[in-house]
């Protein structure tokens, strides 16, 4: 072979190299623990493969959650590997955080968080993802894991106090019934004995006249 083919399979070996290399590089340097690395600082990570990402935003956003008391931090890769949910979960663990957030290129979200705040997880990644940018999100997010949700009475025990207190009108509705009814019963027995007791008084008048009649003739 002549020593140009050489020299152009050669160039030509090494740009192939050169642009696995730089194919392979991102998903390399964004391994959990490279990244840890950059958290470190600031609490975020966005991949310089990423420009739909406002990096300041994320970092005030970040900044503002971590200063409320929650460690949290955010991370925009390029190939989180295995999966976005795994990458985010080792992530939280590699840095030690009670939250992290993944921002993956395709626009979705995955979260991670520690087991005392795995109650709120679903809540604040469903209002994150809702959010208008990741700036956002990491607000959104903060605020629904930390605040409790309003506890509505159970419907079963709501039901149970209707029947109670249903239960006590009817209860007061019978005892004046039936106070009722026992007046009127008293109101009936007074009134004959009333009517007795005159049946009987103009009985004994009438006794009394017709004796008198007799004593007179």
């Amino acid at each position: 072979m002549p020593m140009t083919a050489w020299t152009q399979w050669a160039a030509s070996l090494a740009l192939a190299a050169a642009v696995v290399g730089l194919w392979s590089a991102p998903a390399a340097a964004e391994s959990p623990t490279e990244v840890a690395e950059q958290l470190a600082d600031d609490g975020v990570f966005v991949s310089r493969a990423r420009s739909d990402i406002d990096e300041d935003a994320l970092i005030r956003a970040v900044q503002d959650v971590r200063f409320d008391g929650l460690r949290l931090v955010a991370v925009a890769p390029i190939d989180p590997q295995p999966d976005g949910k795994s990458y985010a979960r080792r992530i939280r663990e590699v840095v030690d955080a009670d939250a992290a957030l993944l921002f993956l290129d395709d626009g979705t979200l995955e979260t991670a968080v520690i087991e005392d705040l795995s109650g709120g997880r679903t809540r604040a990644t469903q209002r994150a993802r809702a959010a208008s940018d990741p700036g956002r999100a990491v607000l959104v997010f903060a605020q629904e894991l930390t605040t409790e949700p309003e506890r509505g009475r159970p419907a079963l025990v709501s039901r149970l106090i209707l029947a109670v207190i249903l239960l006590a009108v009817v209860i007061s509705i019978i005892t004046v019934l039936e106070q009722a009814v026992r007046l009127a019963r008293a109101r009936r027995r007074a009134d004959r004995r009333v009517s007795n007791n005159d049946a009987r008084s103009e009985q004994s008048d009438l006794v009394a006249q017709s004796a008198d009649g007799r004593s007179a003739n």
